[in-house]
C-alpha cells in the first residue's frame, strides 16, 4: 500500500528529548522535597551549566543560596519555585533550548532501540548570541582603521521611483528594530556610487569617483560616509544568516585587514575558547564563559550578560533506531489529518491578488512597485511593528486566527461536536474516531507542499511490540524548516536538510527554488542562522555570501497574475519562475516588512500550510476535552480549560489545607496529578500533589482568565527512550516527500 502512497517517509528522522530523564523530576515532585534538599540538585555540574546558559542572573542567585548567603525565607521560597520550573523543563519538555533539550538523527530499522549515553558526553555547539554580534559589527564598522578597509554595497532594498531613491532604513528603539521607508532625491552622483559599489567597493575608491574641480577629497569622503550612516550603503560586516556562522564571517573580513587589528585577535581568542568548551564534557570548563565575557567587555560593544551565548545540544546515542513498521501508523495518521483539514485561503494573499488584477490585469509589474503602498497596492495590514512575541514556530505552522462574527465549522468539526456532547454526557474521557466516521470526508494530496514534516510522540503499548502515536499536525513549506537551524552543529542533520532541499530543487526543475534571506531582528538571527541550503537566494536587507549570479535582487523580481488565477513571481534576468522558500522555523507573521511577508506567504499559494486536528469553536469552552483517537493514533490529548476564578478559594489556604483542597478539586474534575500547564507555545510539567507545583500554577495563571491543563502520558512503562539515568520523553520529526511516479 505504502509504495503507491502519494508521499513517502524518509528513512531518517530527528529525535528530540530533554537533557534529563522524566524519573528525575518525578523523584523530586513525588517526595515533596523541601528547600534545603532542593538546592542539592543545583550542585550537579550539568544542571549548573544548563541554568547558567538559560539565565545567568538566576544562576548567580542560586550560587548565593548554595553558599548560604541568602537567608530571607521568602526569597528562598521564590528561588525554590523557579528552580523547580527549570528542573521540570529540562527533564520533560523536548523542544531544544540551550542545554535543556537536544536532538539527534536516527534511522528506521527492524526494531525500536534508542539508548542514550550519559549526558556528560552529549555535545554542545556554542556561539556568541546574534544580538551581540550585530551590535559588535556596528561598533567595528565605526572604527576608522576598519571602516577604511572594508567593502560597501548598495542597500538591497533600494529601488527608483518618481526620480527618488527609495529604500528601507532601520534604527533601534529599546533593542528592537524600527523600519522606515525613506525617499531621497536621485542624482547622477548617487547613481554613480550605487553603480560602482554593486560588487563592493572601499570608501576611498568610491570617493575618487566624485572628486573633480568642485568636489574635494574631504567632501567626497564625507558624502560617502553620509550614505553609509543613512544606510544607503551597507558594509560587508552586515550580517548574513546563510552560510558561515557570523563570527566566522567577521573573522574572514577582519583577517584581511593588514593593520594592527586587536578586534581580530580578540574574536579569534573567543572562537578558540568556544571550541575548547564544546570539545569538553557538559558541566566542565565553566570558567571559560567568564574568560569569554572578559574579552567581550574589551571589544566595547553593548551586550546583555543574560544573552551572550547561544547553545544547541546534540544527543549522543548508543543506538537510535525505530521499527520500520511505525511508518504504517504515520502514513495512516497523515491520511486522517488530510481528511479532517479543509483548505483555508490566505486573506492577505487573496486580497493582494484581487487588487493587483483590478489595477494591472495581466501586466507584469516589478515586485517593489506592486508592494509600495504609495505607487502600487501594498501588502498586508501593517508597515511598522515592534513585537516581543516568540519568533520561533515550533508547531509546524500555527493556523492564522481570523476574527469572525459567526461560527464556521467543517464537516469533521460537526461530527466531532456530536461525539463531544455524547462523551461529556456519559462522562467518557476518550472519543474514538472510526472509519465509518471518516468515510464521507474527501482526501486531497494535490494541495500539500512537495516536502513537509510532522512532529510526533511515540508511546510503547503495555508489554507488546505495538505503539501509540500522538500525531496532531503536519505541514510547513518544507520538511527542512524545523531542522535548518541545527545544521551548523551536526553534520548528519545538515546532510538530511540538504537532501530535502535538493529533492525540492529536482522536483521544481523548470523553476528556481530560492531561499529568502532576511534578518528582521538581530535576536532572531539565533534561529535564522543556517548554512547555504539552496542554489539561489533572495537577500533582503541582509547580505548573501553567494556569487552575484545566484543572488536574486529585489529589483529583478516581477509579479503577474496569469489569467487572473495565481500570482507568478519571475526573475527577469533569468527568465524563470521563482519559488520562494524560508527554510527556518521563523514566525514571519510578526515582521513588519511587506516584501518579506509577501515572499513568505507566497510559499503557501494554493497549498494547505498545515493539516491538523482542530476542535474549532469548542476550543475556548471551559471544561474537559476528552482524548481523541483513531485506532492507535492519538489526534488530541485530553485537556481541561479552567476558569481561574475556580482557584480563588484555594489561594488563601495554608499549605496542608491547600494540598488537600487541590487534590479534592482535581479528583472531582477527573484531572490526573501529573499534567502540563499549557500557555501558548510554552508548557510545564506539574505534579498537583506537590505544594511547590501548586504555587507555581498560581503564579503563572495570575494574568489569565482561562488556563489549560493537559494530560502527560510518558511513564517508565511506555517510554521508548532509555538513558543511563532513566527513561525520557520524546518527540520525533518525520519528513514526507511527494512521490515522483
Amino acid at each position: 500500500m505504502n509504495k503507491m502512497h502519494p508521499y513517502h517517509i524518509s528513512d531518517s528522522y530527528i529525535l528530540r528529548t530533554p537533557l534529563l530523564p522524566i524519573n528525575f523530576i518525578k523523584e523530586i515532585l513525588d517526595n515533596n522535597i523541601n528547600e534545603t534538599n532542593l538546592i542539592e540538585y543545583f550542585k550537579n555540574p550539568i544542571i549548573k551549566e544548563a541554568i547558567f546558559l538559560a539565565s545567568p542572573s538566576f544562576y548567580q542567585r542560586l550560587v548565593l543560596w548554595e553558599n548560604k548567603k541568602i537567608k530571607d525565607i521568602k526569597e528562598i521560597e521564590n528561588l525554590s519555585i523557579s528552580l523547580v520550573k527549570y528542573l521540570s523543563r529540562m527533564s520533560s519538555r523536548c523542544t531544544p533550548f540551550g542545554l535543556f533539550a537536544g536532538c539527534s538523527a536516527g534511522t528506521f530499522n527492524n526494531e525500536t532501540k534508542i539508548n542514550l549515553i550519559k549526558p556528560e558526553k552529549f555535545k554542545r555547539h556554542t556561539r556568541l548570541d546574534m544580538n551581540y554580534l550585530c551590535s559588535l559589527a556596528l561598533t567595528l564598522e565605526k572604527i576608522p582603521e576598519i571602516r577604511e578597509n572594508i567593502l560597501f554595497y548598495p542597500n538591497s532594498s533600494i529601488y527608483v521611483s518618481n526620480n527618488q531613491i527609495r529604500y528601507i532604513e532601520y534604527n533601534y528603539i529599546n533593542g528592537n528594530r524600527n523600519y522606515f521607508t525613506i525617499g531621497v532625491d536621485n542624482s547622477p552622483y548617487l547613481q554613480k556610487i550605487l553603480k560602482n559599489s554593486e560588487n563592493g567597493e572601499y570608501i576611498n575608491n568610491l570617493a575618487e569617483i566624485l572628486i573633480d574641480e568642485e568636489i574635494s577629497t574631504d567632501d567626497a569622503i564625507d558624502f560617502i560616509n553620509e550614505l553609509i550612516d543613512s544606510q544607503i550603503l551597507l558594509s560587508q560586516l552586515n550580517p548574513s544568516i546563510s552560510g558561515k556562522e557570523f563570527t566566522e564571517q567577521l573573522l574572514d573580513v577582519l583577517g584581511k585587514i593588514t593593520l594592527k587589528n586587536e578586534s581580530y585577535q580578540s574574536l579569534k581568542s573567543i572562537e578558540n575558547l568556544l571550541r575548547i568548551l564544546d570539545n569538553g564534557e557538559l558541566g566542565s570548563n565553566m570558567n571559560i564563559y567568564k574568560e569569554i565575557e572578559e574579552i567581550v567587555r574589551k571589544l566595547n560593544a553593548k551586550f546583555d550578560e543574560n544573552f551572550l551565548f547561544q547553545t544547541d545540544l546534540f544527543l549522543e546515542t548508543k543506538t537510535n533506531f525505530l521499527d520500520k513498521n511505525i511508518k504504517d501508523g504515520l502514513y495512516k495518521g497523515i491520511e486522517i489529518l488530510n481528511k479532517i483539514t479543509e483548505k483555508k485561503s490566505n486573506s492577505y494573499l487573496e486580497e493582494f491578488k484581487n487588487n493587483f488584477y483590478r489595477k494591472y490585469e495581466e501586466e507584469e509589474i516589478p515586485l517593489y512597485e506592486a508592494l509600495d503602498p504609495e505607487i502600487g497596492i501594498g501588502y498586508g495590514n501593517k508597515t511598522n511593528l515592534n513585537s516581543d512575541i516568540n519568533p520561533l514556530i515550533e508547531d509546524l505552522g500555527i493556523p492564522e486566527q481570523n476574527s469572525r462574527s459567526f461560527i464556521s465549522t467543517t464537516a469533521f468539526q460537526d461530527l466531532l461536536f456530536n461525539k463531544y456532547v455524547e462523551a461529556i454526557a456519559s462522562k467518557e474521557t476518550e472519543i474514538k474516531i472510526t472509519d465509518e466516521d471518516l468515510k464521507e470526508l474527501k482526501i486531497n494530496w494535490n494541495d500539500l507542499p512537495v516536502t513537509f514534516s510532522s512532529m510526533v510522540e511515540i508511546y510503547k503499548k503495555d508489554k507488546t511490540n505495538d505503539f501509540y502515536i500522538k500525531m496532531d499536525r503536519a505541514g510547513d513549506s518544507s520538511a527542512a524548516n524545523i531542522i535548518g537551524r541545527f545544521c551548523h552543529g551536526d553534520q548528519v542533520i545538515s546532510s538530511i536538510t540538504k537532501e530535502i532541499t535538493e529533492f525540492e530543487r529536482i522536483f521544481y526543475k523548470e523553476e528556481i527554488v530560492a531561499e529568502i534571506v532576511h534578518l528582521p531582528e538581530s535576536r532572531t538571527g539565533n534561529i535564522l542562522l543556517r548554512p547555504i541550503l539552496r542554489e539561489y537566494e533572495i537577500p533582503y536587507l541582509t547580505k548573501s555570501t553567494l556569487n552575484k549570479d545566484f543572488q536574486l535582487d529585489i529589483k529583478d523580481l516581477h509579479i503577474s497574475i496569469p489569467n487572473g488565477k495565481y500570482i507568478q513571481l519571475r526573475s527577469k534576468k533569468l527568465n524563470k519562475v521563482i519559488i520562494p522558500r524560508l527554510t527556518t522555523a521563523h514566525n514571519f507573521r510578526f515582521n513588519p516588512l511587506p516584501v518579506y511577508e509577501f515572499l513568505c506567504d507566497l510559499q503557501f499559494q494554493n497549498l494547505r500550510s498545515v493539516i491538523h486536528f482542530d476542535w474549532g469553536f469548542l476550543d475556548n469552552n471551559v471544561g474537559l476535552f476528552p482524548r481523541v483517537t483513531y485506532k492507535n493514533i492519538i489526534l488530541s490529548l485530553a485537556y481541561w480549560n479552567i476558569d481561574k476564578d475556580e482557584m480563588k478559594k484555594y489561594v488563601t489556604l495554608k499549605d496542608n489545607e491547600l494540598i488537600k483542597g487541590i487534590t479534592d478539586w482535581r479528583k472531582q474534575k477527573g484531572i490526573p496529578s501529573y499534567v502540563k500547564l499549557i500557555q501558548g507555545d510554552n508548557e510545564l510539567l506539574l505534579n498537583l500533589n506537590n505544594l511547590i507545583c501548586i504555587k507555581i500554577l498560581f503564579s503563572l495563571i495570575k494574568k489569565q482568565k482561562i488556563f489549560r491543563l493537559e494530560e502527560f502520558l510518558f511513564s517508565s512503562e511506555n517510554s521508548i527512550i532509555n538513558g543511563p539515568n532513566g527513561y525520557h520523553s520524546n518527540q520525533f520529526i518525520f519528513h514526507f516527500f511527494k512521490s515522483m511516479h
